[in-house]
């Protein structure tokens, strides 16, 4: 599958993970611009992360969005768990 397949793939799911983050940042009242672009950045790179591990498994599309849609609404914390993970994995490799 080529670089273009995989972003027409991936593009409602990241959406759906956009529009998640911006429902969660809106609902936030201390919400400036730069806090919103930041986390709207932060869920696309989450998004995409999730999206590769969940199609290289084979989940449906409706699975990968409806979980890519609740990890751009959480995504920080995401992030978070997939970094103490991934270190812990790497750690006991070593």
């Amino acid at each position: 599958m080529d670089w273009y397949d995989t972003m027409k793939e991936a593009t409602p799911p990241l959406l759906t993970g956009l529009l998640g983050s911006a429902v969660h940042l809106l609902n936030n009242q201390k919400t400036t611009i730069r806090s919103f672009l930041v986390g709207l950045v932060t869920a696309l790179f989450v998004c995409w992360l999730v999206f590769l591990a969940m199609r290289e498994r084979g989940y449906s599309e409706v699975s990968m969005m409806v979980t890519v849609g609740m990890t751009g609404y959480c995504a920080h914390s995401v992030l978070a768990f997939l970094e103490r993970a991934y270190m812990r994995k790497f750690r006991s490799e070593l």
